[in-house]
């Protein structure tokens, strides 16, 4: 992997999608003191977590330790856009070694929790920067250069649209340009209403590098207060989290709601007993024997996308690519579905958990289903079908069990390429599932989306001035290609670069060598990056984020700090533009093992290696989910509920 020291340590450019420092939002009792604030792992990357203030505590706290002198540190403070926090302003203040002394007068200003806090006594000689929210929130003025470029007024009020998670929130504070002074000193930030009320809260900390690839140790506060529709896009939960005077008399129920259950029946994980799961046998993958609803899961998806794109090919190669691309276009949205709703559990709208896997999926839904939309359009606009797919007989089969690749014109090199593509993509996803859903999620979305450009090449070769002319160029498709293989070359380096930075291999083969020796691990992808970075998105939309744009104004191999804790590093975020990757790439869909061999079945002795067979002897407790539950028979009739959602979604994309 020559290129992974690089990918993992880049300096990244122009991103701010905050990972979560929190597994789910906090509230109540959690972090309410210095002796208890809640740790950032690493203070130059971008973090966020939402917290409500139940009067339990005035403050909730934050620390970390000062990565270099001089640092630049970012808090900023958001609300949701309901009524009854509309007088809400929360102030942050930095504490730590080296800050300037406060005056008395700001001193007194501060709660009488937060004076009395022994954060003052056991650090010598502190001081601290105080930042307060305008009560005039009127207008975006209080915001730094940053957030003032993707925030604007909204009926009156300072509003951050999120487009991927479709929320809105409130900015009452934005404090960029905090200069830490101290290396490897511990510094505290503490965040507090103005009036002594109630409230929810959604902070930001550090800078707005993003990273999700480095493996971070995620607290889990003890909160079970269901937050997960925090802007209340959903509908008001006045009665769930109120905005009273504290002290609240009575205090605040802590189950008026229902609490956040942190179960996730479909995603649990046996840890040992033999009873606890159901064997599966499935027709694409293996393993999994300890998370057997899981493996069914992806194993319907799969083939559910794997039929819809074994055409009834017509031989025309724009026809064929845009009914192939369809449902390749749905199988992705379907297995984020799969991770995030069925698997994890996990609302759509928290962009930074999951290691950036929800924010991944975020952007993959929405691109995907506006090219979606783009492709039915093209078909209609010609009065074609969307669909054209073959009956069960007359199939081309290539293995045996799964028996269908196709039907009609099939004899074309268009549609024998295309064959050719689903083949190796749906080969690639059959992996020996680890029941770790985020790891098997990215080992199967990699071949997907190397498969999309693949496709693309197919038709790019078809047309004129291609290889193997043989259509006339169409303005959308092209267009749409190139936009395609720009996202998904940068997806899958990004996915990649996810494995690698928690060790993973990028494959997970069911087979083995024919020789004996291990697979062979694929080559790390080199690719401009910048494609992937949600502040991208925001600034300039996809289409119109570039490396070439980005390059013409920041020289490759230069850096220059931009307004706030932001860093321009053009040879970071787009290396292939900058020349600092090999002109030649990695296949995209690569052989694992090298030899004349090739692949072959293990033996006996694996278990299930080839279709899933197997018992749950001896799984490994991977503490997937908190909740280990066996596969009960009602259990059952949720994965054929949520099983016929999917396969539905898929089918009539």
């Amino acid at each position: 992997m020559p290129f992974l020291p690089l990918v993992v340590s880049l300096l990244f450019t122009l991103t701010s999608a905050h990972r979560g420092l929190l597994t789910k939002p906090s509230c109540d009792d959690d972090y309410g003191t210095s002796a208890t604030a809640l740790n950032i792992p690493d203070a130059s990357i971008s973090w966020a977590f939402k917290h409500y203030l139940d009067c339990t505590h005035r403050v909730v706290w934050t620390k970390f330790t000062n990565p270099e002198p001089d640092f630049r540190f970012y808090v900023g403070v958001g609300i949701p856009p309901v009524q009854r926090q509309a007088a809400t302003r929360a102030d942050a203040l930095i504490i730590g070694p080296g800050l300037p002394t406060l005056s008395d007068a700001d001193m007194q200003s501060l709660p009488v929790e937060l004076q009395n806090d022994r954060v003052w006594s056991t650090q010598g000689g502190v001081g601290a920067v105080i930042h307060r929210s305008p009560q005039d929130q009127s207008s975006c003025a209080h915001l730094g250069t940053v957030m003032q470029g993707i925030s604007s007024v909204v009926n009156g009020r300072c509003d951050f649209f999120e487009p991927f998670g479709q929320t809105h929130s409130w900015r009452v504070l934005d404090a960029d340009n905090n200069v830490i002074p101290l290396a490897q000193q511990t510094y505290y930030v503490a965040v507090f209403l103005q009036q002594h009320t109630s409230g929810k809260l959604g902070i930001a900390l550090g800078t707005w590098t993003e990273n999700f690839w480095a493996p971070m140790e995620i607290a889990t506060p003890t909160c079970v207060r269901d937050m997960s529709d925090f802007s209340e896009k959903n509908g008001d939960q006045t009665n769930c989290f109120p905005v009273v005077a504290c002290p609240a008399v009575p205090p605040i129920s802590k189950t008026t709601c229902e609490p956040r259950d942190a179960s996730c029946p479909l995603g649990a994980v046996c840890s040992g007993s033999k009873d606890c799961c159901v064997a599966f046998n499935s027709m694409m993958g293996c393993g999994g024997e300890c998370c057997q609803p899981a493996k069914k899961l992806w194993d319907d998806v799969n083939l559910a996308m794997h039929r819809a794109m074994a055409l009834q090919f017509t031989g025309a190669v724009d026809v064929d690519f845009v009914r192939g691309m369809i449902p390749h276009h749905a199988g992705a949205v379907a297995m984020c579905d799969v991770l995030l709703l069925n698997l994890t559990c996990t609302p759509l709208d928290e962009a930074g958990v999951l290691d950036g896997l929800v924010h991944f999926c975020q952007h993959v839904k929405f691109k995907q289903e506006t090219e979606l939309g783009g492709m039915r359009a093209w078909l209609a606009a010609r009065a074609l079908q969307e669909t054209s797919v073959c009956s069960s007989d007359g199939m081309a089969g290539h293995d045996g069990h799964m028996g269908m690749d196709g039907c009609g014109n099939t004899t074309t090199w268009s549609s024998q390429a295309f064959i050719a593509a689903n083949r190796d993509m749906h080969s690639g996803m059959a992996i020996n599932y680890t029941c770790d859903h985020s790891v098997d999620f990215i080992r199967q979305m990699i071949p997907h989306h190397a498969a999309a450009i693949v496709m693309c090449e197919i038709l790019s070769n078809a047309t004129v001035g291609g290889t193997t002319a043989t259509a006339q160029p169409d303005a959308y498709l092209t267009e749409l290609c190139a936009n395609i293989t720009q996202a998904q070359r940068a997806e899958i380096a990004w996915l990649s670069a996810w494995l690698a930075g928690r060790g993973k291999s990028l494959i997970a083969p069911c087979e083995a060598c024919a020789d004996g020796e291990p697979f062979t691990e694929p080559e790390m992808p080199c690719e401009d990056l910048l494609y992937t970075s949600q502040l991208c998105h925001l600034v300039g939309g996809d289409l119109n984020c570039k490396c070439a744009t980005l390059t013409a104004q920041y020289q490759c191999g230069t850096t220059a700090n931009l307004t706030g804790p932001a860093m321009v590093n053009p040879s970071a975020e787009c290396r292939r533009t900058c020349g600092l990757c090999p002109a030649e790439r990695p296949p995209l869909l690569p052989t694992p093992c090298p030899g004349p061999g090739g692949l072959v079945a293990k033996d006996a002795t694996m278990g299930n290696a080839s279709h899933g067979h197997g018992q749950c002897a001896s799984c490994p407790d991977l503490h997937t989910h908190s909740a280990q539950l066996p596969l009960c028979p009602s259990l059952w009739v949720m994965l054929l509920i949520n099983l016929m959602t999917v396969v539905t979604l898929v089918l009539a994309a």
